[in-house]
């Protein structure tokens, strides 16, 4: 590696040969290479014939090079036509409480072509995926929420359900519309995001609600690692979706606290077996809902 001088005693007519040797010197440091030619003898074609080969097959390489950009860039265009077209012909699911059913929310997601799933949700008024767990308020619901403190009681509930969730304000003039301080309002706002964590949009109407909801669930669902909503569908389950879907039927367990569950204890008779205290190492298990867990597995059928 440290040689930075190469001699040819004569030219060699073999362009494959030329650069090979050629090549032993710059490797650490800038080299140097010299061709000694005798002038008026066979020397003197030999160079001229390397020298010629070597531009010919550089010309053949770029050439070579160019015709499989265009084969990639070709194939590349075909494949993602391709993708589209599959990405189009996918429905987009949101799974909607049975209190938002009738919603003018819902019939504009009915207009846009996306499929409707209608269930009891133990947070939140949509599910766009595993992780993304909407509660939409008005105007009025949130105000009304803020001054008789169920806020943010709710809050920590859609937070504990789902990994991702968001807040939809939908309507105008938030800050004017009761006579409340505006800093009370900002103060909510702030404490949603940066406290719980809580993504808050503010919409203008149904319409735009409707919009941002479709945007997030298609975002959600088209994802590499897509998953289904194991709760909303209940044919066709792999083992492992089954035993979710069982946990998922413990008070206030959502998909992401069911696998929390399963991949911590195992097994599902691991779980009912388990203690209170033991419940209440699982992340986003309190001690509130590990006791609502406990009451439900022992609690006599039918209730006295």
């Amino acid at each position: 590696p440290t040689v930075d001088l190469v001699v040819f005693y004569e030219p060699i007519p073999s362009e494959i040969r030329a650069i090979q040797r050629r090549g032993r010197t710059g490797r650490k440091k800038p080299g140097r290479v010299i061709i000694l030619i005798t002038q008026g003898t066979s020397d003197d074609g030999y160079y001229v014939s390397s020298v010629k080969k070597e531009k010919n097959m550089r010309f053949q390489l770029e050439k070579l090079r160019a015709e499989l950009n265009k084969k990639l860039t070709r194939e590349k265009k075909q494949f993602e036509k391709q993708i589209n077209k599959k990405t189009q012909s996918l429905k987009t699911q949101i799974l909607v409480d049975h209190r938002e059913h009738r919603s003018d929310v819902v019939k504009k997601l009915f207009q846009d072509n996306v499929t409707i799933k209608t269930e009891t949700l133990k947070a939140g008024d949509y599910v766009l995926s595993p992780r993304v767990g909407v509660e939409r308020k008005t105007i009025e619901d949130f105000l009304n929420s803020m001054i008789n403190r169920k806020l943010f009681k709710q809050a920590l509930h859609l937070k504990n359900t789902y990994p991702r969730p968001i807040i939809i304000i939908e309507g105008s003039e938030l800050l004017s519309k009761r006579n409340i301080s505006q800093n009370a309002i900002f103060g909510c706002l702030a404490s949603l995001t940066i406290d719980f964590g809580i993504t808050v949009f503010t919409t203008k109407d149904s319409y735009e609600t409707a919009k941002v909801l479709k945007t997030i669930a298609e975002r959600e669902q088209r994802r590499k690692n897509k998953e289904t909503i194991v709760r909303g569908e209940k044919t066709a389950m792999s083992q492992t979706q089954r035993q979710q879907f069982i946990i998922e039927g413990l008070p206030n367990v959502s998909s992401v606290l069911a696998k929390r569950l399963l991949m911590h204890f195992g097994t599902i008779k691991n779980i009912m077996n388990a203690s209170q205290k033991e419940l209440e190492k699982i992340k986003g298990i309190g001690k509130n809902k590990a006791q609502e867990i406990i009451n439900i597995l022992n609690v006599e059928y039918p209730e006295k």
